[in-house]
């Protein structure tokens, strides 16, 4: 919780909004069991969904992911791509996920494929958490 709610308390919200959101923003990825659990006591895929719950919480319009699958299983690895899918359906927010992942692939809506600098080619795709 007090991971999260640091997102707010550098934009200035205190006290009980802050907890109020940073409670909401857990559930919202899952983790409403784990708000009072230290980072050394979570897994890999909750140590990244923390991550993006502190990304979200301060409602921001453009989320900038690298490589959020890195060193997850399949399972974890699903499940993040999931909440970023289900952000970037909100018309107001972007999400831009830059990985070498190809299980991150059936999630895009848009995939430029970058190598040495240079967009090799550009495709349009259904997300697949639709």
């Amino acid at each position: 919780m007090d991971n999260v709610r640091l997102a707010l308390d550098v934009r200035g919200v205190r006290a009980a909004p802050a907890i109020a959101k940073a409670k909401d923003v857990l559930a919202t990825v899952g983790l409403s069991h784990k708000e009072n659990a230290f980072p050394n006591e979570l897994s890999g895929g909750e140590q990244q969904r923390v991550a993006i719950a502190r990304a979200i919480v301060g409602d921001a319009s453009a989320i900038l992911a690298d490589e959020p699958t890195g060193a997850l299983d399949s399972e974890n690895g699903h499940g993040v791509m999931t909440i970023l899918a289900n952000i970037a359906k909100d018309p107001f927010r972007t999400v831009l996920v830059v990985t070498h992942d190809p299980r991150t692939v059936p999630f895009a809506n848009r995939i430029v494929h970058i190598e040495d600098g240079r967009i090799l080619d550009e495709e349009h795709a259904r997300m697949a958490a639709d």
